[in-house]
């Protein structure tokens, strides 16, 4: 009799901490600390240090340069989750796809061994003439083996393939529907959070003075940052010298330009803003990849929403003030990877395991069966 597995499921994704604030005021919501209720659908805006733990340290510091910037200019509720109702059988299966290339090189063994023997130095020329030597042999033998109508490279070893790359793909649609009777307070609520989700939104220009103290605030701690990495790789290597040297002068110039020219950072800001607006640009911070949990099935991250489609049914009803509108509303969400991340991250949850590291074994057990 097999014994019972001991897994603990719907464990939290790790680094999804939310922003503290000071005496309880001034944090900003990322991820909540349960799961949502059956059938429904949760989006929320990934926190700048769950997006790091999928990056380089490169990438990972200019985003949370990024995230610095847009947290200055974004109203405190920007984070706040979506909700949503679906019905599992207007979304088609709630799933996922991987897919793993597997391709036949059609390049000979030994031509490979001959083009990279050729480049060693002293005794490259020597086995790349004798590995290109047995590689003509091989050609003429083929050629004189069609020549007898038989033929020797559609099976066996030969025609072995070889693994190119493999994908993990989160290309979906989600339906979500609200019942306006009932419903029409969330579905306004809902809709307005969904929109700035997926949409770019506005920059304040009343708080531009304070953006501009922010875009140094960044700048500094990023630099800051890249002098840790730098102590950490070593000073003796390129990547630590680069960056070392970009810190340096991304910091120098923050705290030494308004002494060398009489210009503040905050002058130079203010003026491209105007510049930009002059010429018919508007501001905007671009959207952010999201972590998506449809009820007790599904919790998967990071992924981007690339469409939203907002309709309402064609049946209406009068509410309260006296107004027709649709008796459903309904929001169709496109989804698809923000990249392709590491299995060891365990970035999917699927009926509450975390698919790629979730502990099971078939080794025997002593009383008999699998584990």
């Amino acid at each position: 009799m097999a014994e019972k597995s001991k897994i603990v499921r719907y464990k939290p994704f790790p680094k999804h901490e939310n922003t503290p604030g000071v005496n309880g005021q001034g944090g900003r919501h990322y991820h909540s600390d349960s799961l949502p209720l059956p059938n429904v659908v949760r989006i929320e805006i990934l926190s700048p240090i769950a997006k790091a733990r999928y990056l380089g340290q490169f990438h990972s510091m200019m985003e949370g340069f990024r995230q610095q910037l847009a947290n200055s200019i974004m109203t405190p509720d920007a984070t706040l989750p979506f909700y949503g109702f679906f019905d599992p059988e207007e979304n088609g299966g709630i799933g996922f796809d991987i897919n793993a290339n597997w391709e036949q090189d059609s390049s000979s063994m030994l031509d490979s061994i001959a083009q990279s023997a050729g480049k060693i130095p002293l005794i490259g020329g020597a086995v790349g003439k004798a590995a290109g030597a047995v590689s003509g042999v091989s050609k003429v033998a083929n050629k004189l083996v069609g020549a007898m109508g038989m033929d020797n490279t559609s099976t066996g070893s030969c025609t072995m393939k070889s693994f190119s790359k493999a994908s993990f793909a989160f290309n979906k649609t989600v339906k979500c529907s609200w019942y306006m009777p009932e419903q029409e307070a969330q579905a306004r609520v809902s809709i307005t959070r969904l929109m700035k989700m997926a949409y770019v939104r506005n920059f304040d220009l009343n708080s531009r003075n304070d953006y501009a103290k922010k875009v140094a605030d960044a700048f500094r701690a990023m630099s800051q940052q890249i002098e840790s990495f730098n102590q950490t790789e070593g000073p003796n290597g390129l990547a630590g010298n680069l960056l070392s040297n970009g810190a340096h002068l991304m910091a120098g110039a923050v705290d030494t330009i308004g002494d060398m020219t009489g210009v503040t950072l905050d002058s130079v800001i203010n003026g491209a803003i105007d510049l930009n607006a002059f010429f018919g640009g508007a501001l905007t911070v671009a959207p952010m990849p999201v972590r998506l949990t449809m009820g007790h099935i599904l919790d998967i991250e990071p992924l981007v929403i690339t469409g939203i489609k907002i309709s309402g049914s064609k049946e209406q009803f009068m509410t309260t003030d006296g107004t027709n509108i649709p008796l459903f509303v309904n929001a169709d969400i496109s989804f698809d990877m923000w990249m392709i991340p590491d299995p060891n991250k365990g970035f999917v949850r699927w009926l509450g395991d975390d698919v790629f590291n979730i502990g099971y074994t078939n080794a025997v057990s002593e009383k008999g069966g699998s584990k």
